[in-house]
C-alpha cells in the first residue's frame, strides 16, 4: 500500500521509483480515496494522472465524508457539499470508475479509536454499514477482473 496524502511533499521522481519497486512484487492498481471539496478533487486529479503514467490501473475512485450520519435518527445531511459535482463528476470526467460514497458516522470513528470491528459493532440499518459492504464487493470485483 502506498498512500499519498494530500499536499504530498513526495517528489514526483521518488513516488514513482517507489511505485516501481512495489510493481516488482505485484500491484493490482490504485485505489483513490477523496471528499468531496475541489481542493481535494484537484489533487486527485494529479494522482489519476500520475498513476496513468506510471503505468498502474485506477481501481477507483470513493468519496470519504460524503454526508453525516446522525447516530440518534441515523439521517445523512450533507456538510462538505461539493460546488464541482463532487467525486463522482470528476471520476467520470477522468474517465474512471466510481465506486461510492462513505459518509461521516461517529460510530465508525468510535470503532476505530476503540480497535473493535465497526462490521461487527454496526446495526445492520447503519447506511455507513450499507456502503461499506457495497464499496468492498465493488473494489474486490474490480480487483477480481484484471
Amino acid at each position: 500500500m502506498i498512500r499519498r496524502p494530500p499536499r504530498s511533499t513526495l517528489s514526483s521522481s521518488s513516488a514513482a521509483s517507489d511505485v516501481y519497486k512495489r510493481q516488482q512484487v505485484g500491484i493490482d492498481g490504485a485505489l483513490i480515496v477523496t471528499t468531496p471539496q475541489e481542493v481535494a478533487l484537484l489533487d486527485v486529479r494529479k494522482e489519476i494522472n500520475f498513476c496513468r503514467k506510471a503505468g498502474i490501473r485506477v481501481l477507483g475512485v470513493i468519496e470519504n465524508m460524503a454526508g453525516f450520519v446522525c447516530p440518534s435518527c441515523k439521517g445523512s445531511s450533507e456538510i462538505f457539499n461539493s460546488s464541482t459535482g463532487g467525486a463522482e463528476r470528476m471520476a467520470t470526467e477522468m474517465g474512471v470508475p466510481f465506486l461510492g460514497r462513505l459518509p461521516l458516522d461517529p460510530a465508525l470513528l468510535k470503532a476505530c479509536e476503540s480497535g473493535t470491528s465497526f462490521f461487527e459493532a454496526a446495526v445492520e440499518t447503519s447506511p455507513t454499514l450499507s456502503a461499506l459492504n457495497e464499496l468492498q464487493s465493488t473494489l474486490l470485483a474490480r480487483i477480481a477482473s484484471t
